[in-house]
């Protein structure tokens, strides 16, 4: 029986294929399972905080926001709309609680209190949030820097009584500062 070369070549070539495609699986089969790190996304959380929006001062110790203010606060939304925020805090004050109204509002989260000058307590609370997923603190012109210091370690100085236009961007891997961004807006 005379079996062209090419044939035979063809059929070792299979057999050749067959016989390394069966050693790679069997290795693969019995070696131990390697566990990776998590990716260091998995671990990170953003954190949004901005003072609340624009005030009358001239409105008492309460006041509600101006329509820049409104106009503001309607930013911020528009800013955060494609965040799956986990949580949103904001103080007992009028202010606060209308500056965080409109993200509220297109995220479906109730907004959480916080007490403005207990950081400490207001970090614990957001570490408690699920992982991966952003909040967002609606604070004030004393308080955003103690929040900044509490996260991060970084001293700031207070905001000016009319500064209302800085959001702050920090960012956190396993709930420990990695970069602080702020922005104007």
């Amino acid at each position: 029986m005379n079996i062209p070369k090419a044939i035979i070549m063809f059929i070792v070539a299979i057999l050749a294929t067959v016989g390394l495609l069966s050693i790679i699986y069997s290795q693969t089969r019995s070696s131990p399972t390697i566990q990776q790190p998590e990716p260091i996304a998995l671990n990170t959380r953003l954190v949004f905080v901005v003072r609340h929006a624009e005030t009358d001062p001239s409105a008492g110790n309460n006041p509600p926001l101006t329509e820049l203010g409104q106009s503001r606060a309607d930013r911020i939304a528009m800013m955060l709309a494609d965040q799956k925020l986990a949580g949103i805090f904001v103080t007992d004050t009028t202010r606060s609680m209308q500056t965080a109204s409109p993200i509220a509002s297109t995220m479906g989260i109730d907004p959480t209190k916080y007490a403005p000058t207990d950081a400490p307590s207001l970090i614990a609370s957001i570490n408690q949030l699920p992982k991966n997923q952003p909040a967002l603190v609606i604070a004030h012109s004393n308080t955003v820097p103690m929040i900044i210091e509490a996260l991060t370690g970084l001293a700031m100085d207070d905001l000016h009584h009319d500064e209302f236009d800085r959001f702050f961007t920090i960012v956190l891997n396993h709930d420990v500062y990695v970069e602080l961004v702020e922005l104007r807006y």
